[in-house]
């Protein structure tokens, strides 16, 4: 048997892959709740549960609880506890680790979960760092209710990678997510047109969180300059109310409110677009893995642009591995 843990839209993308590319059988899917209406709409799209032996729901609330009843729920369907792949994106989450310390996997197989597969491949994976996530209290009352406490984290010689991204390591096996069940599924070569607008990837930290909103709608009005026949505005499924209301007061901007994923929205719905422009996203990379006529670009956006400066330095490191083309944007 093989058990999946998804928690995002992404996520569960990645499983339907890897469930194809490692030609698995008996497998459960746990699927962890949305914080978001966006976000929950968007997986009842992604999912088939005729295409999974089990789905199991994992509540946000009372981590505990739910995490135990989860493992039991597991045990009723494989009383062994014994799986041959282990698929997972979060590799700190306290959950994955109870689940790992609660089961035996065969291999272990970490998913993609946005760029935050590269710095912690690049931070903790590769240089093999042992994080704890414990708490006694916590590891108390797991006792108690008959589940582990979460293991050491850090990877065992199970370990595997299966990614989008171009990554390398001498340490440890990784296998390339190409998308096939994807791209089988979408109609990728309709979107492409010289003249139709350009799509914009929304950010889901803008305002006190990120990206200053000043310098958000400058960018946008500069990338409408550039381009007058139009933007497509895709909002990340996190943007606050308050962002998507500024967003909309834009001429020019066509405010489309995503009930899928956008790397299914633009093939689902017919979009045609002339050019992609994100800010080191992780949906930038897949889409230029996915709609090869369609270029591509991402945006440097100085470290002063941003409220956390910190958030600006991380963006800009990734920007470097994920290695798209840069925008020319000259006036902005």
């Amino acid at each position: 048997m093989n058990l999946f843990l998804s928690t995002s839209p992404l996520q569960l993308i990645c499983c339907i892959e890897a469930k194809r590319f490692y030609n698995t059988k008996n497998n459960i899917l746990i699927l962890r709740e949305e914080r978001s209406s966006a976000g929950n709409e968007q997986i009842n799209k992604l999912l088939d549960k005729s295409e999974w032996d089990s789905v199991l729901i994992l509540k946000r609330n009372s981590k505990i609880w739910n995490t135990a009843r989860l493992i039991h729920k597991i045990k009723s369907l494989n009383p062994s506890l014994q799986f041959e792949h282990f698929f997972f994106a979060d590799y700190l989450a306290w959950r994955t680790n109870v689940l790992l310390a609660n089961i035996k996997a065969s291999n272990e197989v970490m998913l993609d979960d946005g760029t935050n597969t590269i710095s912690t491949f690049k931070t903790l994976i590769e240089t093999e760092q042992h994080v704890y996530r414990n708490k006694r209290s916590r590891d108390i009352l797991m006792s108690a209710l008959g589940i582990k406490k979460a293991r050491v984290i850090y990877p065992r010689k199970t370990f595997r990678l299966f990614t989008f991204f171009n990554l390398v390591s001498k340490k440890f096996p990784i296998d390339r997510n190409d998308f096939i069940t994807l791209k089988e599924r979408l109609n990728i070569n309709y979107c492409f047109s010289e003249t139709a607008p350009v799509g914009f990837i929304g950010q889901g930290l803008v305002g006190s969180r990120g990206m200053k909103i000043t310098e958000y709608c400058n960018l946008l009005k500069t990338i409408i300059k550039k381009h007058p026949r139009g933007l497509i505005y895709f909002p990340h499924r996190s943007e606050t109310k308050d962002v998507e209301n500024i967003v909309r007061s834009i001429n020019g901007v066509d405010y489309r409110k995503t009930s899928c994923p956008i790397e299914f929205e633009i093939s689902n719905e017919e979009i045609k677009l002339s050019t992609i422009y994100g800010i080191t996203s992780a949906a930038s990379f897949t889409l230029s893995k996915i709609y090869t006529n369609i270029p591509i670009y991402d945006i440097e956006v100085p470290i002063e642009k941003y409220e956390m400066p910190l958030l600006g330095e991380t963006l800009e490191s990734l920007r470097k591995e994920i290695g798209l083309p840069y925008a020319e944007l000259p006036d902005w």
